[in-house]
């Protein structure tokens, strides 16, 4: 997935962390190991982002957490929009 979403453009780049989650599901309570993907894209494109989430999430209810970040490096930041932007348009005529 996280190929998927870099490759899409609609991800300048995903981050993959392994965890044990524990949650309640159907009334029990699951234990699972899963992949955390710390997801970092453009505010343009992230409407883009999550329906692909929601089209190719295989649980029936993902944990989408959409987090606002209070700052980053000026190189980072023009990087993500750079890659998102390009991705986006890739393809597009002139």
């Amino acid at each position: 997935m996280a190929e998927r979403l870099v490759s899409s453009g609609v991800a300048a780049c995903v981050s993959i962390v392994p965890a044990r989650s524990v949650y309640f599901w159907r009334g029990r309570v699951v234990r699972d190991d899963e992949d955390l993907l710390l997801i970092k894209t453009s505010i343009d494109r992230l409407g883009d982002l999550l329906r692909e989430l929601r089209g190719s999430h295989p649980y029936e209810v993902p944990e989408v957490l959409i987090l606002p970040v209070a700052g980053f490096g000026a190189e980072y930041g023009e990087w993500v929009e750079e890659v998102t932007a390009r991705l986006k348009n890739r393809g597009a005529g002139p």
